[in-house]
């Protein structure tokens, strides 16, 4: 389980360094090297997070149009603690970029991910067994919008100004 202190530090760092998530790797598909430098944290490729952040492991979910597509055979895995890895506590990100710029952030935990897409375990040991069962792979994906990630989001970060309004 990750604390609420984990999170609050997490939070507090990617307001900090929020300027810096902007450049060309934003835009790439390989974007996680350039997020995990940006923010201070190393490169840590597993099946279930991309970099490791004061022994915080994150997932790194990136979007343009605020759909954020999920594997259900890895997140299976994940609920069903299949390997070591599976048992480790992870922060997702979800983050919405335009152009250069990563614009939101949302935080949450992969164990509410998994409530919210409603994976059950009868479906995820279903998926598992499918996809032993199939030529190579099992491509089964859930999707959340922008609006999902913003209703499980433990935090938000903007690097948006925000908008000001002049009172005529």
């Amino acid at each position: 389980m990750i604390s609420q202190e984990a999170f609050e530090n997490l939070k507090n760092h990617l307001d900090k360094v929020k300027k810096k998530l902007v450049g060309e790797w934003v835009k790439t598909a390989k974007y996680e090297e350039g997020f995990a430098s940006a923010i201070g944290a190393k490169t840590e490729k597993s099946r279930y997070w991309d970099c490791v952040w004061q022994n915080v492991h994150l997932e790194l979910k990136k979007s343009k149009s605020g759909l954020f597509w999920l594997d259900l055979v890895r997140y299976s895995e994940y609920l069903l603690k299949k390997n070591s890895d599976s048992q480790e506590p992870v922060i997702t990100l979800f983050m919405i970029y335009h152009d250069q710029v990563i614009t939101d952030i949302f935080a949450t935990t992969t164990d509410t991910i998994i409530q919210k897409i409603n994976l059950l375990e009868n479906s995820a040991k279903d998926l598992l067994r499918i996809n032993k069962e199939v030529l190579r792979s099992l491509n089964a994906q859930a999707c959340l919008t922008k609006a999902d990630t913003e209703d499980i989001a433990t935090f938000r970060i903007s690097t948006k100004p925000p908008k000001t309004y002049e009172v005529m």
